[in-house]
């Protein structure tokens, strides 16, 4: 499975990581994640704001990342 990144917003960054049971990586722009691997993210921001990652799955459904389904959604402070 292709995953691509896509950032929209402000000033950020994101680093994706992700984990295949025996090594981690970080992940770039243009390169492949596939399924059964772990993935996690590390986002610092210039100015506060709301995060929300989203994905898509093989059959091209879309799905909520962050914030976990239950949870709210809250306005984090720069620096996070």
């Amino acid at each position: 499975m292709r995953t691509r990144l896509r950032l929209r917003g402000g000033r950020f960054t994101l680093e994706v990581w992700v984990h295949d049971g025996q090594h981690k990586r970080l992940v770039d722009s243009g390169d492949e994640v596939f399924a059964g691997e772990r993935v996690a993210f590390r986002v610092s921001a210039a100015t506060a704001g709301h995060l929300l990652i989203v994905g898509v799955d093989q059959s091209g459904e879309v799905y909520l990342c962050y914030p976990r389904r239950g949870r709210p959604v809250v306005a984090h402070r720069a620096g996070f």
